[in-house]
């Protein structure tokens, strides 16, 4: 018999691997035909990043790393990339969660905003690195800058649809599997 605590964690996971399926497919769709002039906000990046911060244990780190390598794949973007640097930016986020958890929004709102600068300047630097060829600043400043304004957005989408808000208390080790 399942207990019911590890039950809702599962469920929790299935969902996030859910929602991250689903954005996915919707990039997937062709909805214009035209190359795009401006670039909206990483989605799956922001939902991840707030599942990060707002309960840790929701998210793996090998479910963040394979759907972002899916992503990858899916979207023709450079393998593994977005998954490195995602896997390094939420697991940093994870460790710095209790922190977070009892600072102000404010706060939280300038440490994600740290770390996606931090993905796009790193992508665009390894993209030069290895000699491919980057998307040009312009368009990865303004998906950054649109996925750092749609983080209060969802958060408290996350907080009222979900049920995914921050709590000053450590939720998450009462529902850890124990080996």
């Amino acid at each position: 018999m399942i207990d019911r605590r590890a039950a809702t964690l599962l469920l929790k996971r299935m969902l996030y691997i859910g929602i991250g399926l689903i954005i996915i497919f919707y990039q997937l769709l062709p909805l214009k035909t035209t190359p795009p002039t401006w670039v909206g906000p990483d989605l799956l990046m922001a939902i991840t990043i707030v599942y990060a911060i707002r309960r840790p244990a929701y998210i793996p780190i090998g479910s963040v790393a394979l759907l972002f390598l899916f992503s990858d794949f899916i979207l023709h973007r450079p393998p593994g990339m977005m998954s490195l640097f995602m896997v390094i930016g939420c697991e940093w986020l994870k460790r710095r969660s209790q922190h977070l958890r009892v600072a102000t929004f404010g706060v939280e709102w300038l440490t994600i905003a740290l770390v996606i600068i931090m993905q796009a300047m790193g992508s665009h630097f390894l993209l030069t690195l290895t000699m491919a060829p980057p998307p040009p600043v312009g368009l990865a400043a303004m998906q950054a800058m649109g996925t750092i304004l749609l983080y209060p957005v969802l958060t408290g989408l996350a907080h009222h649809l979900l049920g995914i808000h921050k709590s000053p208390t450590d939720d998450d080790s009462i529902l850890r599997f124990r080996s």
